[in-house]
C-alpha cells in the first residue's frame, strides 16, 4: 500500500529538519527517488550538496541570490507546448501559474483577481501567437499590461485585442477585461500589473525569469533533485514558489518514477498551496509530500481536521531530543547569466498589421475600380 503524505509538527528547534526531513530526504536518495525541496534556509542545499556525484540532476533556483541560480521563466514550458500543437496543456500549465499568482482564497470578492488573471492569459496567450521566441517574458507581458493605461477608450491594448478573431483564445480570455468600462479596466490593469511587476521590478529577479536554463522535461525522465531557496517573508515572490510546486506537480504525478515534495516551514508559504487537494489527488500517485509546520492550528482554520485522515501526523514532542551534528558540505551553485531581455513591441505590430490591412484595403479598392470599369466597357461595346 502507498505510503501516506506526511505531516511534521513541531515548535522552533524542536528538530523537525534535522531529524525527521534530513532522514525523509536520505531515504528518498537511497531509493533513487526524486525530490523537489523548499529550503529557505540553505540547510538542505549544503548537505545534499554531494548529489551530483551521485548521479542526481541537481537544479538550485535561488530567489535570494538570483546570480548564483539557474533561470526559470515560468511561462516558457507553456510556449514549447502551444507551438508543439498540445495547446490544451499549455493552457493547463498557464493556469496553474496564474491562479497562484492572482487568485486569493481569502478574497470575499474574487471578480478582480479572475478578471486580471483571464487578462494575464490572454496577453501571454497573444505573446505565443505574435511574439518572437526571445520575447516570451514576463516583461513582455508586463509592458502589454502598461500599454492599457491610456485614458481613452481605445488605446494600445484595446487596438491589439480588437484585431483578434473573436474565437481565438487570446480574445477569449482577455476580451471582458479589454473592453470593459474604463473605470473597471483601468482597475483591473493595476491589479494585474501589480502582480506581475512584484516579480520583475528587481533587475536580477527579472534576468532569473527571463530565462529557463534547464530542462524541464527531463524532470520528468531522470532522478532529480530540485532546491527552492525562498525568502520567508517574501510574499509576492512565495506566490511564484507555490506556482512553481503546482507545475512540478502536474509534471511527474502520472510518472513511474516516485517524486517526494519537502515542504520545509510551510507556515510561511501562501494559502495557493492547497494541501487538502495535494493529499487528496497523490493517494493513488508515485507523489509524498512531507510538511513541516509550526502552527498545527492553522492548518485545522486552512484544511479542517479532515487533512489527517489522508496523511501521517508526526509530533516532534515525541523524539529524542538528541543534538544532531550538522555537516555542510560543497555546494557548486550554478551561475547565471546577465541575458539582454528581449521585449515585445505590441505597437510595432499594430503599426504592421494596420499597415497591412490598409494595403489589402487599398488592394481591395483597386480591384473594385477595375471591376467597374471593364463593366462600363462591357456597356459601352454592347
Amino acid at each position: 500500500m502507498k505510503e501516506k503524505s506526511i505531516i511534521v509538527m513541531g515548535d522552533v528547534n524542536s528538530g523537525k529538519t534535522e531529524k525527521f526531513l534530513f532522514s525523509s530526504v536520505e531515504k528518498a536518495i537511497s531509493n533513487e527517488e526524486s525530490i523537489l525541496i523548499i529550503d529557505s534556509k540553505e540547510e538542505y542545499v549544503k548537505k545534499f550538496g554531494y548529489l551530483k556525484d551521485k548521479g542526481y540532476t541537481t537544479i538550485i533556483i535561488n530567489l535570494k541570490d538570483p546570480l548564483n541560480s539557474e533561470g526559470y521563466n515560468p511561462i516558457e514550458y507553456a510556449y514549447k507546448l502551444y507551438k508543439s500543437g498540445d495547446k490544451d496543456r499549455a493552457i493547463d500549465f498557464l493556469e496553474y501559474f496564474s491562479k497562484s499568482i492572482f487568485i486569493n482564497t481569502l478574497n470575499v470578492d474574487p471578480f478582480w483577481d479572475i478578471a486580471s488573471s483571464n487578462l494575464f492569459l490572454g496577453c501571454v496567450l497573444g505573446l505565443f501567437e505574435d511574439a518572437n521566441e526571445e520575447e516570451i517574458n514576463l516583461n513582455s507581458v508586463y509592458r502589454m499590461f502598461g500599454s492599457g493605461d491610456d485614458l481613452c477608450h481605445f488605446n494600445q491594448l484595446t487596438r491589439y485585442f480588437s484585431q483578434k478573431d473573436k474565437e481565438s483564445l487570446p480574445y477569449m480570455y482577455a476580451s471582458s477585461s479589454v473592453f470593459a468600462p474604463m473605470e473597471t479596466r483601468t482597475s483591473i490593469i493595476s491589479v494585474a500589473k501589480q502582480k506581475i511587476g512584484s516579480l520583475i521590478n528587481r533587475e536580477k529577479l527579472s534576468n532569473l525569469f527571463s530565462k529557463t536554463t534547464f530542462d524541464i522535461e527531463k524532470i520528468k525522465q531522470e532522478k532529480t533533485a530540485i532546491f527552492i531557496i525562498n525568502n520567508e517573508e517574501d510574499s509576492d515572490l512565495n506566490l511564484l514558489v507555490a506556482a512553481f510546486i503546482k507545475t512540478i506537480y502536474e509534471l511527474v504525478k502520472n510518472e513511474e518514477r516516485k517524486f517526494n515534495i519537502i515542504l520545509d516551514n510551510f507556515d510561511f508559504l501562501p494559502e495557493t498551496i492547497d494541501l487538502k487537494n495535494y493529499f487528496n489527488d497523490s493517494l493513488n500517485k508515485q507523489v509524498n509530500f512531507v510538511v513541516a509546520t509550526r502552527d498545527i492550528e492553522m492548518l485545522d482554520k486552512r484544511y479542517s481536521n479532515y487533512i489527517y485522515k489522508i496523511c501521517t501526523l508526526v509530533n516532534m514532542s515525541e523524539y529524542a531530543n538528541n543534538k544532531i551534528e550538522m555537516k555542510d558540505n560543497f555546494v557548486e551553485y550554478p551561475k547565471i547569466k546577465f541575458y539582454n531581455i528581449n521585449i515585445f513591441d505590441m505597437e510595432t505590430k499594430l503599426s504592421n498589421t494596420e499597415n497591412s490591412y490598409q494595403k489589402n484595403s487599398n488592394i481591395n479598392n483597386l480591384m473594385e475600380q477595375i471591376d467597374e470599369k471593364i463593366e462600363n466597357i462591357k456597356s459601352e461595346i454592347k
